[in-house]
C-alpha cells in the first residue's frame, strides 16, 4: 500500500511539473489547423496533412474538422494551429 501511494504522489508532481509548462489554447470555428501525420514510414514524409477547417469545438478536448467530403473529430493533441505568412498571429 506505501509503495502505491508513494507512486501515485510521483505520477501526480510529474503531471503537475508538466501541466505547468503548457500554454493554454483555445480552437475556434473557421479557424485553420494541421493534423498531426503518422510517422511510421520507412522514408520521411511530411509531418502534418492540411490545413483544414475546424467546424466544431467540443468541451471535451476534440475538435471537429472539414476535410472535404467527409468532417471527423480529432484531440486537441493531434492539431496544431496553422500558421501562414498570411496569419503570423497565432502563438
Amino acid at each position: 500500500a506505501y509503495i502505491k501511494k508513494n507512486k501515485q504522489k510521483l505520477v501526480e508532481i510529474n503531471n503537475q511539473r508538466e501541466n505547468a509548462k503548457r500554454l493554454p489554447y483555445t480552437y475556434q470555428v473557421g479557424q485553420l489547423v494541421l493534423i498531426k501525420a503518422e510517422q511510421n514510414l520507412k522514408y520521411g514524409s511530411d509531418a502534418y496533412l492540411g490545413p483544414y477547417t475546424v467546424v466544431g469545438v467540443n468541451n471535451n478536448g476534440t475538435v471537429r474538422i472539414d476535410e472535404g467530403k467527409i468532417t471527423d473529430t480529432y484531440n486537441i493533441r493531434n492539431v496544431t494551429p496553422y500558421v501562414s505568412a498570411h496569419n503570423p498571429h497565432v502563438p
